[in-house]
């Protein structure tokens, strides 16, 4: 049986308010970072992030890497939490981000810091426990140190596509 989240997730009423939510998430994102440049930094490196995200998702669907439940949700639920959802969330998660790089010239290094102390631990211990659960499982050689690895890849996209497109608008500007 499928997790009861997983469930929600597929059923009609979910699936509008998981659509609606993602989309006026995104709505008020691309207001705010509509007011200035480092926001749409911000904004960029958010979408850019979750590009990269739903492709690999997709990749890894298809070659079995990520199989289970999650995946077998509406394919338009599953799109607005792969593209959407993550953009405002990644644009949200820049937040601290940008206020510590306004703080110091070691952001990165704090960044990286934070990021493998917090996140390694985090997938090491939650996988197994979603996987346990039946919200998903690895298939095709794709195993938990791969997620690890994915894992401190994806938590850099949104800062290195921030400090590219900042660097953009800087100089346009």
């Amino acid at each position: 049986m499928s997790p009861p989240e997983i469930l929600f997730l597929r059923s009609p009423l979910g699936g509008i308010l998981v659509v609606s939510a993602a989309l006026g998430l995104l709505a008020v994102t691309i207001r705010w970072a509509r007011t200035q440049p480092d926001r749409l930094a911000a904004f960029i490196g958010g979408t850019a992030t979750a590009i990269f995200i739903t492709t690999f998702t997709f990749m890894a669907m298809a070659f079995g890497w990520w199989v289970g439940s999650f995946f077998e949700i509406p394919i338009i639920v599953l799109l607005a939490i792969e593209i959407p959802l993550q953009i405002a969330g990644y644009t949200l998660w820049l937040g601290w981000y940008r206020w510590l790089r306004r703080r110091t010239t070691w952001a990165w290094l704090i960044y990286g810091v934070i990021v493998l102390l917090l996140f390694v631990p985090t997938v090491i211990s939650v996988d197994p426990i979603q996987m346990q659960r039946g919200q998903f499982s690895m298939g095709g050689g794709y195993t938990i140190w791969w997620d690890v690895l994915l894992g401190q890849v994806v938590m850099w996209m949104p800062v290195a596509f921030y400090e590219m497109a900042r660097n953009r608008l800087v100089q346009t500007s």
